[in-house]
């Protein structure tokens, strides 16, 4: 939240001197392997000279950019089991 300074807290009132201000930092990931089933990619971060798992990216990725990856998918292609298809950490997104 932001406030000026010299405006005080009105008490079940809104005021344009109160506002709220998200702040987003963009990370770079590596793109190690998607879900098979409901979308998902599987991220990583680099840290040091290895690839620090962080999650699943399910949201903020087109049509455009899941395609263009199933595109290359089986170029890097290292293996896969029931759930996930695991990639060579070639391809980098930022998020």
């Amino acid at each position: 939240m932001l406030k000026k300074k010299d405006t005080p807290y009105l008490v079940g009132k809104r005021s344009k001197a109160w506002q709220k201000v998200i702040a987003y930092k963009d990370v770079e990931v590596v793109i190690t392997g998607y879900r098979k089933g409901e979308f998902g990619w599987l991220i990583g971060i680099e840290d040091d000279s290895d690839i620090r798992p962080v999650g699943i990216l399910e949201l903020g990725v087109g049509p455009a950019e899941r395609r263009a990856l199933y595109d290359v998918s089986s170029l890097i292609k290292i293996t896969d089991n029931e759930q996930f298809v695991y990639l060579e950490p070639r391809l980098m997104s930022a998020v």
